[in-house]
């Protein structure tokens, strides 16, 4: 958790690109992905996609229990680990990733994350932050105005919809129609606990208003 909400009262947490959402440490929403899909995603790796800087990570539900492709019998332990909430393949190559995302792209079911360019990432089709930002909504009862959100990669895109006020940190251009930027985290920190105090940049006054 990041330092600046330390002393916030943070009862739930998202893990894997919204995939997973977890409210005092039990799972009230999660999408994973279908064990065929794990094994379709994984038969067009090739062993030289691993050989120079290379990676593949396999993320369950058990944040303890992932898989690397340095474990033994990883191809077959991973097809068949339960809960996969993401697979995630890195290399140096970018043409070469740009053609596993294309083959993940066409699995069924899947959803395909290239918030990196040397990293490419498959969820459950629907595994998004704004598909979980909208079912933490509906679980809570809070309406879209009440929500102040914050990102800094492509990949925060969807939550802008969810969010009464959404934050974009840092210079991510996918993130430009944010309602207000911040240079980086601290500067984020700072907002944050002016808020908690009732203060707010004047074009986000009568959003902060709505909020308390």
């Amino acid at each position: 958790m990041p330092t600046f909400l330390a002393d916030w009262p943070v009862g739930t947490v998202s893990r894997c690109y919204g995939a997973q959402l977890l409210q005092g440490g039990q799972v009230i929403h999660e999408r994973a992905l279908a064990p065929g899909t794990v094994a379709a995603a994984l038969a067009p790796l090739r062993p030289a996609d691993l050989a120079v800087g290379g990676k593949t990570v396999v993320v369950t539900r058990d944040p303890a229990a992932a898989l690397r492709h340095t474990d033994p019998n990883f191809a077959r332990r991973a097809a068949a680990a339960p809960g996969v909430l993401k697979l995630v393949h890195g290399g140096p190559d970018r043409a070469r990733l740009d053609e596993v995302q294309a083959a993940w792209a066409a699995l069924p079911g899947a959803g395909v994350i290239h918030e990196r360019a040397d990293r490419v990432v498959l969820v459950a089709r629907g595994a998004d932050k704004g598909a979980a930002l909208a079912e933490l909504r509906r679980q809570l009862g809070v309406p879209r105005a009440r929500v102040l959100a914050a990102g800094d990669g492509p990949a925060d895109a969807p939550m802008q919809a969810q969010a009464g006020v959404f934050v974009r940190v840092g210079a991510e251009v996918a993130l430009a129609h944010a309602d207000h930027t911040v240079a980086g985290p601290a500067a984020l920190g700072r907002m944050l606990r002016q808020f908690r105090q009732g203060v707010a940049p004047p074009h986000l006054s009568a959003a902060l208003t709505q909020m308390r």
